[in-house]
């Protein structure tokens, strides 16, 4: 609290104290405080403190004690018959009150979400303070601190003018027309209008504080939410203050918000995780793919090998025969090694691809259909590649190991 805030408290305090020691008499529009009572301990005290204060906040215009004028050095005794009649600042400086129709009347900064502090309402015997609020007054200071965040939230605004109220503009985009319009909103209430509930600001001080702060979706959230207001404006029957009708559907407003919030962060998400599918698809599609293409220059082996089979018909001693079944042989377990490393690289894959699917899979029910299409889809193409692969590697072992079986066949035939 500022120490002129500190100062207006103090003073506000000595005033009310005045007050109440002489029975909260009625205030006229003279505004004047007037009593004839015999005097208390409460009573000298609150005089004493408001005597020493400054005339800017309020005067004794009268003060008698036992029907006569008090002089400067006399003190008044407890049982003596007091008659006074301050007179109240009319400035402005003063937050003294009868009514808070009389502080809207007054204050016309409240319209632009200006509160005090601290401000006195004798009607209600109610001194506003920080730490101290009544229902009137909580459901004041929320009005006053919904105008001031509208006001930052708004695309326009008449602030350096000198209009009571704020003309709050929203810009939104008519699709109808396939252009903008502006919905103005004026930041006017009543006293009828503090009948209520403090309103609920957390959602529209984050929103304020994010597009500050410039944090993710920012932008999303306060266009979603001038969006939403713009729509409650326009939707003012005719007959009711527009300032009042936003009031008054202030709850439902901000449950159609985070509705329109909700169901664009569900497209956002799903937007990113369909992103995120095709991404782990194409990485394990392309590991499958390298698996076999890493193998296939050592695999054309087999095929001149065949061939090389052609000439064993031409060797003349076992020794060269011999000698070539063991060439052969080392083809097969070269290419039964290579193909088997293959297989277990093929096999972290799986294991690798069950890993990311699972992690899809444990939040499917949360998907909408045509994101579990595309995972069941993304799922039964990267099986196939798989199970293909597999095949393929298999088949190449398989005809690998076929070479040195039809060399030994050969030998055997033609030496035997």
């Amino acid at each position: 609290m500022s120490n002129k805030s500190s100062k207006i408290e103090v003073i506000l305090s000595s005033i009310v104290s005045l007050y109440r020691a002489s029975g909260r008499p009625h205030i006229g529009d003279n505004n004047r405080i007037e009593a004839e009572l015999s005097a208390t301990e409460q009573l000298i005290s609150a005089i004493q403190k408001c005597q020493s204060l400054d005339n800017t906040f309020g005067r004794f215009e009268e003060l008698l004690v036992d029907d006569l004028e008090l002089g400067d050095n006399q003190q008044i005794a407890p049982g003596q018959q007091v008659q006074f009649r301050w007179a109240l600042s009319t400035g402005g400086v003063l937050p003294f009150y009868n009514s808070f129709s009389q502080l809207l009347t007054n204050r016309k900064t409240l319209f632009k979400g200006d509160i005090p502090e601290t401000y006195y309402i004798s009607q209600d015997d109610l001194l506003v303070e920080p730490n101290h609020k009544g229902p009137k007054s909580t459901r004041l200071a929320s009005i006053c601190k919904l105008i001031s965040l509208l006001s930052e939230i708004a695309h326009y605004h008449d602030e350096k003018t000198h209009a009571e109220t704020y003309q709050l503009v929203f810009v939104i985009n008519d699709t109808s027309k396939n252009g903008y319009h502006p919905v103005v909103l004026e930041t006017r209430f009543e006293e009828d209008d503090l009948d209520g509930e403090e309103l609920d600001l957390r959602t529209l001080s984050v929103i304020v504080d994010s597009e500050k702060s410039a944090e993710s979706h920012a932008q999303e959230k306060a266009s979603m939410f001038r969006l939403c207001l713009a729509e409650t404006i326009e939707a003012t029957p005719k007959e009711i203050n527009t300032f009042k009708y936003v009031l008054n559907t202030w709850e439902e407003l901000l449950r159609k918000y985070k509705q329109n919030f909700d169901i664009y962060i569900s497209g956002f998400s799903f937007s990113k995780l369909r992103n995120e599918l095709a991404k782990a698809e194409v990485e394990i599609a392309n590991s499958l793919s390298r698996v076999l293409s890493d193998v296939t220059g050592k695999l054309f082996s087999i095929p001149i090998s065949f061939a090389a089979l052609l000439t064993m018909k031409k060797l003349d001693s076992v020794g060269e025969g011999a000698l070539f079944v063991s060439g052969a042989l080392l083809v097969s377990l070269i290419i039964s090694g290579l193909v088997r490393n293959q297989l277990l690289l093929k096999n972290n894959i799986d294991a690798s691809q069950r890993m990311v699917f699972n992690q899809f899979e444990q939040k499917r029910e949360d998907y909408p259909q045509d994101l579990k299409n595309c995972l069941d889809e993304a799922k039964m193409t990267i099986d196939k590649q798989s199970k293909l692969l597999g095949l393929t590697l298999h088949g190449a072992r398989a005809v690998g190991w076929s070479i040195s079986i039809t060399a030994t066949y050969i030998f055997w035939m033609k030496f035997y």
